[in-house]
């Protein structure tokens, strides 16, 4: 499928939000330092016990976690910020360039390539695949790619998909 091809002013105009489900609105993503041992995976598998979390690596290597909790100021019914145009809408919200949307291009487009997940089912398969040193200290773990292909067949929940156009066309804001 080839993507549509805008120009200047037609861009000017789009809303890059249009049709996307808003993971970015349905997660609190928290920054956590890589493990380096024993203990750093012991706290990471405790923090996947409890509902709705779950950790993220990116291809270079950095670790977050992801509570997924909808904010407050979310519409369901339209995906859409209750708070947009006003004072209340957060800076952090106000200055996102959702022209290069990272949460799209990893939670919403198909076959992402830049992050892997990892709830428990999938931490504790991954787990096994970890070597350690007498002290705790890791001594080999598999790379990006390999882990990717380690969960590749495990699946994770939530998924995202592009909004269906009966709910785009129910509101004038999408019109």
């Amino acid at each position: 499928m080839q993507s549509k091809v805008f120009d200047f002013a037609e861009l000017q105009q789009s809303n890059p939000c249009f049709g996307c489900p808003a993971p970015c609105c349905r997660m609190q993503l928290i920054p956590c330092h890589t493990p380096n041992n024993f203990m750093d995976l012991d706290y990471l598998r405790y923090m996947l016990l409890f509902p709705g979390t779950e950790a993220i690596v990116r291809e270079d290597g950095s670790w977050g976690l992801i509570k997924w909790v909808k904010c407050s100021a979310l519409d369901d019914s339209n995906c859409l910020c209750k708070l947009h145009n006003t004072a209340q809408k957060p800076h952090i919200c106000k200055s996102y360039n959702a022209y290069n949307c990272w949460y799209k291009k990893n939670f919403v487009l198909t076959n992402s390539q830049e992050i892997y997940r990892l709830n428990l089912e999938r931490f504790d398969i991954w787990i096994h695949e970890i070597q350690f040193a007498e002290n705790g200290d890791i001594v080999s773990a598999p790379d990006f790619n390999q882990s990717i292909d380690i969960l590749k067949d495990v699946p994770i929940e939530p998924t995202f998909a592009q909004l269906d156009d009966a709910i785009l066309s129910s509101d004038i804001r999408f019109s």
